[in-house]
């Protein structure tokens, strides 16, 4: 009987624990203030700032990042790309309004409740925005003065150039690029603080 009232207790403490990793309000206090970018996966909360590679595992994952009112211009831009000749063209200093995977016209359209899928495409990018509940892209965490924390969650990908959907524990892709710029001095062009280029790999 005592066995079985241990693992209860053992399950128990396992719900908490993934509880705890679903409120994504434990980022650092001065994260949202600071537009720090993290990625999150299972129990853990991991912070992009000065990083350049992570590993993840084979499981579903979610970007967070701070955004203001759609009002000021403010949009993040998030582009998965898989060729690393494409990756080198998005730098500091690229105009926004030249063609590219951040161009102003290569958005990609989403749904009614966003974007399903973390979409492959060289060329184009995730569009996220916050005006107000009903008027959004993404999903909003928390608020903090003028900022909007913002969840873009993953559960599967989607191959543009094969046009075909995979569960990310059913996909063959080992690697890939996370590229996020979000303008926030609102000058259409793209500023080394600004960007933040991500490689992932899956194990």
């Amino acid at each position: 009987m005592k066995f079985f009232w241990f693992l209860l207790y053992l399950f128990l403490s396992s719900i908490n624990v993934h509880a705890k990793f679903l409120d994504y309000k434990k980022t650092p206090k001065d994260s949202i203030k600071r537009h720090a970018i993290f990625i999150c996966q299972e129990n853990q909360i991991i912070s992009s700032n000065n990083r350049k590679k992570l590993t993840l595992k084979r499981k579903p994952f979610s970007i967070l990042f701070s955004l203001k009112k759609y009002g000021d211009a403010n949009v993040a831009r998030i582009a998965a790309i898989t060729s690393k000749k494409n990756l080198k063209k998005l730098k500091p200093g690229l105009d926004i309004n030249e063609k590219s995977a951040l161009g102003s016209g290569w958005a990609m359209a989403c749904g009614s409740n966003g974007y399903e899928y973390l979409i492959f495409r060289d060329d184009a990018h995730h569009y996220f925005f916050y005006q107000n509940k009903d008027d959004k892209r993404g999903e909003l965490i928390e608020k903090n003065g003028d900022l909007y924390k913002m969840k873009f969650e993953i559960r599967k990908f989607w191959f543009y150039y094969q046009n075909k959907e995979v569960a990310i524990q059913n996909s063959k892709i080992n690697k890939f690029y996370l590229v996020i710029f979000i303008d926030r001095n609102n000058n259409k062009i793209i500023d080394k603080s600004e960007l933040t280029t991500l490689k992932i790999k899956l194990r």
